[in-house]
């Protein structure tokens, strides 16, 4: 799912929620986006791709940043929340009406993962997500790495990952924003048909026993 261009929601330590819109005008100063970077993973088979947008007194500063992780949808990658959401925009107005204070963030691509381990072991997300990347941010950008300054948020899959990373993680983030998210609830799961269970879950989840849709 293609993410829209209109609201974003940004989680923090010590703010409410702020509901934030690509609107208004005036001068504010732009900070700077990082496309398709590339981190090497030692737990996946596959080298991940990520933009980072870092505000716009990153270069001259030696602050540390609150930092929030941005999923993006199904089908789509780590260039989502910039091409079509422009959430670099956003973030700048927001920093320059001091709506929010100056943050990192980070857009990780997943490729179909749903942010997860898959049932058979082979594509392990989430270990790579919480054991792998995060500490790697942490290390390469001046993030505040405490719990308290860190956030999760997403759109549609990646509000399902969102909230599957928040749950199970709590000692590693201090809030989470879910959007459209990807859930599903078990009467849906059981009243859908065995070619679309087929297509979207059994890779993730694994097949069950009857081979028709249902619950593990």
């Amino acid at each position: 799912m293609k993410v829209s261009r209109i609201v974003l929601v940004f989680v923090l330590v010590g703010l409410s929620s702020s509901i934030l819109t690509a609107g208004g005008g005036g001068y504010f100063q732009q900070g700077k986006v990082l496309e398709s970077l590339v981190f090497e993973s030692k737990i996946l088979d596959w080298d991940v791709k990520y933009n980072i947008y870092l505000p716009a007194d990153y270069d001259t500063s030696t602050r540390r940043y609150p930092v929030v992780y941005l999923l993006h949808g199904a089908t789509d990658d780590e260039t989502a929340w910039v091409q079509f959401g422009e959430v670099n925009i956003t973030a700048d107005r927001a920093i320059a009406a001091r709506e929010i204070p100056p943050m990192i963030i980070v857009m990780p691509d997943a490729k179909m993962t749903r942010y997860i381990n898959d049932y058979e072991g082979k594509d392990r997300y989430e270990d790579m997500l919480i054991g792998e990347f995060i500490p790697y941010i942490d290390k390469t950008y001046r993030t505040r790495t405490k719990k308290e300054y860190r956030g999760i948020s997403g759109l549609s899959m990646g509000g399902y990952g969102a909230l599957i990373m928040a749950m199970r993680h709590p000692e590693m983030f201090t809030a989470c924003a879910a959007y459209s998210s990807g859930v599903r609830t078990d009467d849906e799961v059981l009243k859908m048909s065995k070619e679309r269970y087929e297509k979207s879950f059994t890779k993730m989840y694994g097949p069950t026993a009857s081979g028709e849709p249902g619950l593990t």
